[in-house]
């Protein structure tokens, strides 16, 4: 019996030292497992942030040797993420800053940072700009390895197929060491060992997610369902100018534009719903200085239980992008309008040729029959009236014309200042006192080449403009003159002219301004806003023709209720011109021989009579190939040609250079009521004797001929 109970006693120890094993056991085991769930929580949550941040991502040894790279930089470049994995990152360079990378490589191993910009080529051959910030680690037990971080400013940045690589193998050394822990009694101090190898790489993994979130370029943000803040990288202060620090726990619509807020707290809502999904947004928010940025924020909500409660959000700030493609709209406007007043222009240029052609006619005739008549009987007086009436219709294809851009107004270099003081004297005898005129004229000696008349058109239609917008509530008149610059930019997007030197005339106003729709059809001729009998709607109409003829530009801008500011800019002065003869007063008799060519036989066959009344003798021809057969025939037998400019088959100057080719001393008067192609200038330089714009009346054409032939 003695014997038996010892063997109990040796029993019931045995079974307790058993019993403390299997508690240690298991004490062990649950550390482990609490191990093992926060390493696969902390890859989780660095899984989400590195598959949702928009940086391009690599990691590389201090040869230069791709250790990682993630999915949007292989993507960037064309490239599988394993293509690049042990390449050396000089493959992927472009070739004329390849011989830079060893330079890189020996400042990398001698400072912890490196950042700036580097030339790619993508697989395709593509060229691109990266901008770099590249910083050096060196962790317990591994040897050292560079992170590097880019951003492609034409791509988002993607998730880091790299990091996948890792979370998947790290998953199947779980599965593995759940194994070992089935043998746990045979394998326990290996499986401590394996147990601090996997808290290496979690302390690892943590510090390279928080490296990559604190030296994002982009802000990186956590927040709750409801907008409240749970986190901030650095970027928020160099981009907002907040601390991340003061702003935890706040809610974050306090910052976001109040027309922005709705649709922030709808995709919230959204996003609540529907976990795993991603939305983009494009909002306005304030920065601490009070301004406003535009941002475009890409918002998703991690479907991990640890981050269910949370969204996470790239945000990337486009202010700059957006105020860029606003002025291209803008200028994309000014574009279309400039084409618009062209083809106005060369419409209303059209019609002013044809009215020309029938009106010449309407009053070669009637100056026929003035002849035929009794001077002083009903008849001669109802001529007289018609003859008013042409002339008047006469004035009106003139303006016409101004607004078509040819000009039949001689020219001269004048002083721009010196017309606007003479206008001004009269502006200040007619404006109401409720009106105050301001002159800023600094550009004494600014000299154009322009006809005075047109100019005091340009000046005193301006300013009537002006005091009809201030007739009301009166307000102040501001005129100004300076010498500015135009570039070679500001020349093909802003005004529409060729670059250098230009005299700017400045008009501005304190009235009642206009709206964007009346502003786009202010230059159309018979446009108006005024009531019936205050106007005709062709003062700006004129200006425009009279500015464009000039080859130079005018711009408006206006803010209703506010002002208007007309801006005219005239080409500077650069050649000299000659003045032309005056006109004599009597309308002479004279004798010679004319071959008159125009195609309307109407027009021809008045002409011809006028001329025949003078005691000219007149062979006419509709046909410029016509009437170049009858001179070549008889050249001696002329001594002067009238012809129109516009002409089926052979246009006047060309039908001019044949007949000089004939006889180089035979007069030519070329006559045109609109051409794009020819004006007097350019009459002159081929050799044309007189340029006289149409209709032509008879007292004018009579005195060219009488000069020519005497």
């Amino acid at each position: 019996m003695p014997e038996t109970e010892k063997t109990t006693e040796e029993l019931l120890k045995e079974i307790g030292v058993l019993r403390q094993r299997i508690a240690a056991f298991e004490a062990a085991t649950a550390a482990h497992i609490r191990v093992e769930a926060a390493l696969q929580m902390s890859e989780r949550r660095y899984r989400q942030l590195m598959e949702h941040s928009l940086g391009l991502l690599c990691i590389h040894d201090l040869e230069g040797r791709i250790l990682e790279v993630n999915a949007a930089a292989a993507q960037a470049l064309g490239y599988h993420p394993r293509d690049g994995v042990g390449r050396s990152l000089r493959e992927f360079l472009a070739p004329a800053v390849q011989h830079q990378f060893d330079a890189y490589l020996e400042r990398i191993r001698q400072q912890p940072t490196d950042s700036g910009l580097m030339r790619v080529v993508t697989r395709s051959g593509e060229e691109r700009v990266w901008l770099y910030r590249n910083v050096r680690y060196a962790e317990p037990d591994m040897p050292p390895y560079v992170l590097g971080h880019a951003l492609d400013i034409t791509e988002r940045v993607q998730a880091e197929e790299a990091l996948q690589r890792a979370h998947d193998d790290l998953e199947k050394r779980i599965a593995e060491r759940t194994a070992d822990m089935q043998r746990i009694n045979v394998q326990l101090h290996a499986e401590i060992a394996e147990r601090r190898r996997v808290e290496a790489a979690l302390r690892h993994s943590e510090a390279h997610f928080r490296s990559l979130v604190q030296n994002a370029s982009d802000i990186i943000a956590l927040y709750t369902l409801d907008g409240a803040v749970r986190y901030y990288n650095p970027s928020l202060e160099r981009m907002l100018g907040y601390a991340p620090d003061t702003l935890i726990g706040r809610h974050v619509f306090g910052a976001i534009h109040p027309e922005d807020v709705p649709r922030v707290k709808d995709i919230l809502k959204e996003l609540a719903q529907q976990p795993g999904v991603t939305r983009n947004i494009e909002i306005r928010i304030k920065h601490r200085d009070g301004a406003w940025r535009d941002f475009e924020l890409v918002g998703s909500r991690p479907l991990d239980d640890d981050c269910a409660g949370c969204v996470v959000v790239n945000a990337r700030d486009i202010t700059e992008r957006k105020h860029a493609e606003i002025e291209r709209q803008r200028l994309e406007a000014q574009l279309r309008q400039v084409q618009k007043m062209e083809a106005i222009g060369t419409l209303a240029g059209g019609i002013a040729h044809e009215f020309n052609n029938i009106l010449s006619a309407i009053l070669g005739f009637t100056e026929l029959t003035q002849y035929e008549v009794p001077q002083g009987s009903r008849a001669w007086s109802n001529v007289q009236e018609v003859l008013k009436a042409g002339k008047r219709a006469k004035d009106l294809v003139q303006q016409i014309l101004a607004f078509s851009r040819p000009s039949g107004h001689d020219r001269e270099p004048l002083q721009i200042v010196s017309v606007v003081h003479e206008a001004l004297a009269l502006l200040r005898a007619t404006l109401p006192t409720t009106i105050a005129i301001r002159s800023h004229l600094t550009d004494t000696g600014a000299t154009v080449l322009a006809n005075r008349t047109q100019l005091h058109q340009v000046v005193l239609n301006l300013c009537a403009n002006a005091e009809h917008a201030m007739r009301e509530a009166g307000g102040v008149l501001d005129i100004g003159i300076e010498s500015v610059e135009i570039d070679t930019a500001r020349a093909a997007f802003a005004h529409h002219v060729p670059s250098g030197p230009y005299v700017r005339l400045t008009v501005r106003d304190t009235g009642h301004g206009m709206s964007p729709e009346v502003m786009e059809r202010i230059f159309e001729p018979f446009f108006t806003t005024k009531d019936v009998g205050e106007g005709t709607g062709m003062g700006l109409a004129i200006v425009h023709g009279i500015v464009t003829s000039y080859e130079g530009a005018i711009t408006v801008e206006s803010v209703p209720g506010v002002g208007t500011t007309f801006a005219v800019y005239l080409p500077c002065f650069r050649e000299s011109v000659q003045a032309s003869a005056p006109v004599e007063d009597e309308t002479p008799q004279g004798t010679g021989r004319i071959l008159l060519v125009d195609d309307e036989v109407a027009l021809s066959t008045a002409t011809q009579y006028l001329l025949q009344h003078y005691g000219y003798e007149v062979v006419a021809s509709t046909s410029s190939v016509q009437a170049l057969e009858i001179f070549r025939a008889d050249p001696s037998g002329f001594d002067l040609v009238i012809t129109d400019q516009t002409m089926p088959e052979m246009a006047g100057g060309r039908l001019a250079e044949e007949l000089r080719r004939i006889r180089s001393d035979i007069p030519i008067i070329l006559c045109t009521g609109f051409s794009h192609v020819m004006n007097a200038e350019k009459a002159m330089t081929r050799g044309i004797d007189a340029f006289l714009m149409k209709p032509v009346d008879a007292r004018t054409l009579v005195h060219t001929i009488h000069l020519l032939l005497t």
